[in-house]
């Protein structure tokens, strides 16, 4: 009986190694379902989209999560950097955008929401310290968040995982040369060391969120890629874009907030379809101008200022020996309505100035739109314009009919 029975020593290495034990079968359960480490641990409760997409985020390496605006990218990637840090000791975090008060949003919704929310959360973290100069979340475990600029002065960071937010607004050669250097090492946990254990080397994570965006934008060639991979069952590529339809079934968006601001005369549509329906916008098959040679000549250096802007300060520029400035007016005199829509009456201003014999060099100058107006208060703002700008001629497009006029 004596020798069966076991020390105080023993006894407190077996109940330590039935914590151990413990602690290594729940981590790995929370590590393969890490939406139920959320709800049954932190006790923060989640929808459907974001239990599938904070799984995604702990299952693949390149994540690119397209979304309406007001949908919670910026929280649930929140809440996907507190978890990984937590299950995953010695995470290395860093948070990219193109302002840091932008990379720091993510940051502030842990301080502000998630910490107040889990009694837990707060114990785990260690230090947290936001500000302009050091943005930094540090863990008990030696995991640690931080957020960075996109610019060349970031050059010096090292993580593990990379979050580019609003990554569409960051430039191209930045986040090669310089943010995606940051993931120069994977995590290093210390059983690697074990022979038996080296093949579970773990893998880097980029993680892409943004809105879409026009299609001549570098960020839609990464979305294409992405696409291409995603199907490819070598790689553990995730791509998706989630409307605002979701959010308005998952009590996120408004519905009659919403329709109230499409109901609205300057609603923008182009600005609606990349905002909130996740569609990139660009040429379409067919069409006599590619977008991409339109949009490198758009900008130019002088413009001419509305009329009630004008002083002697910011004068009409007189006209040059060899320049013809030309008014061309589409006119549509009735208001859009919900079942009907009309173009708006616009007026563009062209500024052709003769550089040879056969060549000139036009730049649109003013351009300014009108909606519901009459015959007659078109015509007073067309010749107060006319006259007013030093135009020599005028051009009227009515009713499929071009009309020309030389002063």
């Amino acid at each position: 009986m004596k020798e069966n029975k076991k020390t105080v020593q023993q006894l407190a290495q077996d109940k330590e190694q039935k914590i151990m034990e413990t602690v290594a079968r729940r981590a790995g359960y929370y590590r393969a379902n890490p939406q139920r480490f959320v709800s049954e641990v932190l006790g923060i409760t989640l929808k459907l989209f974001q239990k599938i997409l904070l799984w995604v985020m702990f299952h693949y390496n390149y994540i690119m999560y397209l979304a309406a605006r007001g949908q919670g990218k910026t929280w649930l990637t929140s809440l996907y950097c507190v978890v990984k840090c937590i299950l995953y000791p010695g995470t290395k975090i860093i948070i990219a955008s193109g302002t840091l008060r932008q990379a720091n949003e993510v940051l502030l919704k842990i301080q502000d929401d998630f910490m107040k929310q889990s009694p837990i959360l707060r114990s785990e973290i260690d230090k947290c310290n936001i500000s302009q100069n050091d943005a930094t979340i540090t863990f008990k475990n030696g995991s640690w968040i931080k957020s960075r600029t996109s610019t060349e002065n970031s050059r010096s960071a090292r993580a593990n995982c990379l979050i580019a937010d609003e990554f569409r607004m960051i430039d191209e050669n930045i986040l090669n040369t310089v943010l995606r250097k940051f993931l120069t090492s994977p995590r290093q946990p210390k059983y690697l060391n074990k022979p038996e254990y080296a093949h579970l080397q773990e893998r880097n994570t980029e993680i892409y969120m943004s809105s879409a965006y026009f299609k001549s934008s570098w960020a839609y060639e990464k979305a294409k890629d992405y696409t291409l991979n995603f199907f490819n069952d070598k790689r553990k590529y995730f791509i998706c874009g989630l409307p605002y339809q979701l959010s308005i079934m998952e009590g996120l968006l408004s519905r009659a907030q919403l329709e109230d601001e499409m109901s609205e005369p300057s609603y923008n549509e182009l600005i609606q379809s990349m905002e909130m329906e996740c569609l990139w916008y660009g040429d379409e098959d067919g069409g006599l101008f590619k977008y991409d040679e339109i949009n490198r000549i758009r900008q130019i250096k002088n413009a001419l200022y509305p009329l009630d802007l004008v002083n002697d300060r910011n004068p009409i520029p007189r006209l040059s020996d060899t320049e013809e400035r030309v008014m061309s007016v589409d006119v549509a005199l009735m208001s859009s309505t919900r079942k009907k829509k009309n173009d708006a009456s616009s007026i563009q201003i062209c500024s052709a100035i003769q550089t040879d014999d056969t060549t000139y060099s036009s730049n649109e100058v003013y351009s300014e739109t009108f909606e519901g107006l009459t015959t007659d208060e078109l015509g007073i703002i067309v010749m107060r314009y006319f006259y007013g700008y030093h135009c020599t001629q005028l051009v009227l497009d009515t009713n499929g009919r071009l009309c020309r006029f030389y002063w």
